[in-house]
């Protein structure tokens, strides 16, 4: 087991290359920018991948606080790769058992190792990169071992065990967190790491709680190292005046690939993505569990009492705070202790989130005092929700092309050669109000494929989730859809079936409940056989006019979340502009959404929109682009011009995935199931404040 000063460490580790928007030109600044930053992401270990950093980030790395796998410069990849996918010989290996190589190697050891011996932050040596095995790599780690007493790694044991001394850790790269614990079950001799993990490209990062559990079940799995840091890329302009950033083939070069290296949880300009709202809360010193009447605290700090920390106490009633309070804490490390909370949860009915969070007292070098460092939160709702308004039943008239259906201040209008409801009008009747939809409502099962997606082939196994999804049909030809209509309590229910050009083909019902107010009640409904392909998601589309390009929703936030990456996510009423919702990965993609929404506004300057209501809860995305755009753009500067704000209330969207980016699907857990399908959600048109 690997301990520091006498305990057992856990590295919440990350990879960083010497890169920024200089290229491969390191500067004190940038460096002591990055180290701040990933100390306030709650990350202790930096893995310099792969060669010796410029000085100064040791002497950092000293003064902040990081601990450090100090890498030497070799990386043999493509013998490497002839070897494990070709069947290239052993004695191919470079370095390998060829004594000529043995000088060399020992020079960048030595050279590293004098260099930076006397920095704390080095924890361990590392005998370089994915360079395969053999006696030379062998005797490098010997000489390491002769000159000082820090371990050694060295991953490519893995791959060639023939010389398992090598290493004094069992080190892989991308293992499956449950690889990792059946691995572990079968060898207890060496502490187990994995120097690389949680492959972060572009929207990415699922699962990775995964992984941080399990090094606090296995005292010999010892955490892991992100891959990676921040995305290498440069910024670039195209023909037309406009900045992006560019990656491999932006500049003609071949071989090439592609975007792979935009697998940061920081951007290229480093600042953060949303992937890093989850790392710091994976990342976090404390396991913060919140309930009803009190909260415990488990440290998992090596050395720091929860004393040293500010803990408060907050509740918010429908997300909105309504009281907030201090109480002193003092749990030891490797301790758990359990406190009351301050006061009781109010009795007035509603949903109430209570956050337990601890903050630094004093600011430090990495961040100002009231930082948070850690936080837990609870829900709970207290009594029934508000009855619904009642209203006069909606007035239905029946025509050849489409039914309306309308009522004080609405008029909803389906059309039978559309195949959907196309307008949504609401505002004062003698006017006609406010057009609120730009197209048809439509089922919808497809968004653009992100870079795991791509990586596991989904577009390929999966594209008639794309054709469902844009070609669906409620009639044949010319004949006119055949709607249902159908007067019930409480409103008139108007519904389509959609044939989809699926294998088999499969049908998605859509029906809209009206009632007097016009709030529209949506039931999406289908049945998913057994063995057909993946579903990315379940959903509704709706567009909308584009000047309607505000977005305030109570649900969890505030950044970009997803069924396996939500951890990091707390629940709360957040804003932002529609256009800003597209996270700009260097490569367009699904992006943007949101869990657990409880009500969701879009809305224009005058505070006219549509408001979207979870049944209880639904994922949520507002964007200005459809995904059709989405995936037709290679860089954010290529999405066309913004003509409609598209909405997509969701069931589920799959999980983002992350385990690796060349074949590794979502967890089972994280996967849209099969069988029957229904998602229901409500739509109503409102009247905000302006703004």
């Amino acid at each position: 087991m690997l301990s520091l000063n006498g305990a057992r460490v856990v590295f919440n580790g990350i990879n960083r290359h010497e890169f920024g928007l200089n290229g491969r030109v390191p500067s004190r600044a940038l460096t002591e920018s990055d180290i701040r930053m990933l100390k306030a992401h709650n990350v202790n270990a930096v893995r310099t991948s792969h060669y010796p950093n410029d000085s100064a980030f040791y002497a950092l790395a000293d003064e902040y606080g990081l601990l450090v796998i100090d890498e030497m410069n070799l990386e043999t990849h493509a013998r490497w790769t002839r070897i494990l996918q070709q069947g290239a010989p052993l004695d191919t290996a470079l370095p390998g058992d060829h004594a000529e190589w043995l000088p060399a190697v020992l020079d960048r050891a030595r050279s590293m190792l004098e260099r930076d011996k006397n920095h704390p932050s080095v924890v361990i040596w590392s005998c370089g990169n994915e360079s395969f095995g053999g006696s030379v790599l062998r005797d490098v780690a010997d000489w390491f071992r002769s000159v000082d007493d820090r371990p050694v790694h060295y991953e490519g044991v893995h791959w060639d065990p023939r010389f398992p001394e090598t290493t004094d850790i069992a080190s892989q790269m991308y293992t499956p967190a449950a690889g990792v614990e059946a691995y572990l079950r079968e060898h207890r001799d060496k502490p187990f790491i994995l120097c690389e993990y949680a492959h972060a490209m572009g929207n990415s990062f699922g699962g990775v709680g995964e992984y941080v559990d399990l090094a606090y079940r296995d005292e010999l799995f010892q955490g892991g190292f992100i891959w990676d840091f921040a995305d290498q890329a440069i910024r670039m302009t195209d023909r037309y005046g406009r900045e992006f950033f560019g990656y491999g083939g932006d500049n003609g070069e071949a071989p090439h690939d592609h975007d792979f290296s935009g697998n940061g949880i920081f951007f290229a300009d480093h600042s953060p993505t949303p992937k890093a709202q989850e790392m710091k809360r994976l990342y976090q010193g404390f396991v913060v569990d919140v309930s009803a009447s009190g909260f415990t605290l488990t440290n998992r700090m090596l050395f720091t009492s929860s004393a040293a920390y500010e803990t408060r106490v907050s509740i918010a009633r429908d997300g909105r705070p309504i009281r907030s309070d201090i109480i002193d804490t003092d749990v030891a490390p490797g301790e758990t202790a359990s406190y009351p909370l301050p006061a009781p949860v109010p009795s007035a009915s509603g949903e109430y989130a209570i956050v337990v969070s601890l903050h630094l007292r004093a600011a430090t070098g990495w961040a100002p005092a009231g930082h948070e460092i850690a936080w837990g939160e609870h829900v709970l709702v207290v009594g029934a929700p508000p009855a619904r308004v009642s209203a006069p039943t909606p007035t239905v008239v029946e025509g050849v092309r489409g039914i309306g259906v309308h009522g004080s201040g609405f008029q909803v209008l389906f059309s039978r050669i559309f195949n959907g409801l196309g307008s949504y009008r609401f505002g004062e009747t003698s006017t006609g109000g406010r057009e609120l939809l730009k197209g048809v409502v439509t089922p919808n099962f497809w968004h653009a494929p992100t870079a795991n997606e791509r990586g596991w082939g989904g577009p390929f196994d999966e594209g008639q989730w794309l054709l469902a999804s844009r070609y669906g049909r409620a009639s044949r030809f010319h004949e006119p859809a055949d709607i249902s209509v159908d007067v019930e309590a409480g409103g008139v229910r108007i519904g389509y079936r959609y044939e989809l050009p699926t294998t088999p083909v499969t049908h998605c019902d859509l029906s809209y409940l009206i009632d007097g107010t016009g709030r529209v009640e949506v039931t999406q409904r289908m049945h998913v056989p057994e063995g057909m392909a993946e579903m990315p998601e379940f959903s509704t589309m709706i567009a909308m006019p584009a000047e309607y390009d505000r977005l305030r929703w109570y649900g969890e936030g505030p950044e970009e979340c997803y069924v396996d990456r939500r951890e990091g996510a707390r629940l709360g009423i957040y804003d932002r502009r529609v256009a800003d919702m597209l996270t700009p990965y260097i490569r367009p993609q699904e992006a943007g959404n949101r869990t657990g929404v409880r009500w969701a506004e879009v809305t224009d300057a005058d505070g006219f929109g549509l408001r979207f209501e979870g049944e209880p809860t639904m994922e949520f995305s507002a964007l200005s682009w459809t995904p059709a755009e989405i995936e037709s753009a290679l860089h954010p500067n290529e999405l066309p011009p913004i003509h409609r704000t598209i909405v997509r209330p969701a069931l589920m969207r799959r999980g983002v995935a992350g385990d690796d980016s060349w074949g590794a699907r979502p967890l089972e857990k994280h996967l849209l199931p099969t069988g029957e399908l229904v998602f229901r959600f409500a739509f109503c048109g409102i009247r905000t404040a302006a703004d």
